[in-house]
């Protein structure tokens, strides 16, 4: 039981406090989302109230391996504005936004920029692009969802840290300064066996909003050219009124592209659907952990991604699913229009295999266990450096 739970000190104005046990105790600043914390300290933490990001779990994780590191842990929300800090109470400070850029240079403090997507940049040009592309091709101008504010912390990190692939990694100014964890999922379905027959001409689309910066307009353009294969697509779409009325007025009539909603991974209704698709599509521009994707891994879904997902899709040396070429939103129809051509003659065996790797990937790497692993050889990275 962490003593934080008795204590006696009321919190600072903004900022959570976890107090540890040990006897040769430093001070670190967490700053990130707090709201599991904020329950989790209050006794009243409900995983099923938390599972719709696996930052939920992976913030109270943070806090405990710290604490159990001999750190007193403060915790002010990267979402509100920055309360006062008294900065050089800290030895180490993870920051998912940009609190640490203006912080003063302290002889001995490491600063990590705990980044959970791509440089920002890169984040906001891709979007920008694909929207472009959209109004050439429909002659819309849809609004941009996903635009991020400058995210500047990195220049004065001592380390980035990144969930995906070689694409995040190298979208940061110094890759040299990156450190890889490995992001969880919220749901760790029983596994299942997979009806082949019954899947293997389903195909799933699962992600939150953004759309078109992930890719799902790409999806629809190719399967509407495929009426032998079914796409499922599980989002709320209604959250963007300007691109539900266009995929109403283009596919609502397709009777192979199945609209599900806003899906809760957990639920029975969402498994039976992941368990009757025989692959996951991703053809996002950007992108982090790729946590939809991984998600439905380990459903048995094979990964059929571009090269923005593809590293945190694929197990070294042996491939758990498909690749589809190109950068470009045509040259990605294009690319995905020819695989789903060519997919019926894949062999059922192939396709098991695949199933099934993916799912071990998934389940290997993208495990809570690995996490609190790879989290820990952060840590050990930052003594090392002191």
């Amino acid at each position: 039981m962490f003593s934080f739970l008795n204590r006696k000190q009321p919190d600072i104005p903004g900022i959570l406090s976890f107090q540890c046990t040990g006897k040769e105790k430093r001070n670190a600043l967490l700053i990130y989302i707090p709201w599991a914390l904020r329950a989790w300290k209050q006794n009243a933490y409900k995983e099923e109230d938390f599972n719709g990001h696996s930052m939920h779990w992976e913030s109270i994780e943070m806090v405990k391996i710290l604490n159990a590191n001999n750190y007193n842990v403060d915790v002010a929300d990267c979402t509100a504005p920055t309360p006062v800090i008294e900065w050089g109470k800290y030895s180490l400070i993870l920051d998912e936004r940009n609190s640490i850029y203006n912080s003063p240079r302290i002889n001995g403090q490491q600063k990590i920029h705990y980044a959970t997507g791509c440089q920002w940049l890169t984040h906001n040009l891709g979007e920008l692009q694909r929207i472009q592309s959209f109004r050439d091709r429909y002659g819309i101008a849809m609004p941009c969802i996903r635009q991020v504010a400058p995210f500047l912390a990195e220049a004065t990190a001592d380390i980035v840290t990144y969930f995906g692939g070689n694409f995040q990694r190298n979208s940061f100014t110094r890759p040299e300064k990156t450190f890889r964890l490995f992001q969880t999922t919220t749901c760790n379905p029983v596994v299942k066996e997979k009806n082949m027959e019954a899947s293997r001409n389903n195909f799933l689309w699962l992600g939150s909003n953004g759309f078109i910066l992930k890719g799902l307009d790409v999806v629809l353009e190719a399967f509407k050219k495929q009426p032998a294969l079914s796409l499922f697509i599980a989002t709320n779409l209604e959250s963007e009124p300007e691109f539900f009325e266009w995929y109403m007025g283009n596919f609502g009539s397709c009777e192979n592209i199945q609209y599900c909603g806003w899906m809760n991974v957990q639920e029975t209704t969402f498994q039976q659907v992941a368990d009757n698709c025989i692959g996951t599509i991703n053809c996002s521009v950007t992108e982090g952990g790729a946590g939809a994707t991984v998600q439905a891994m380990k459903f048995g879904c094979i990964p059929i991604v571009n090269d923005v997902v593809d590293d945190a899709t694929f197990l070294k040396g042996d491939k758990t699913g498909f690749k589809i070429e190109g950068r470009t939103a045509p040259e990605l129809i294009a690319s995905l229009d020819v695989f789903l051509n060519e997919f019926k003659d894949i062999s059922m065996v192939e396709l098991q295999e695949r199933s099934l790797r993916s799912r071990q990937y998934a389940n290997i790497y993208h495990s809570r266990e690995n996490y609190t692993k790879t989290f820990r050889e952060l840590l050990d990275k930052v003594h090392a450096q002191n």
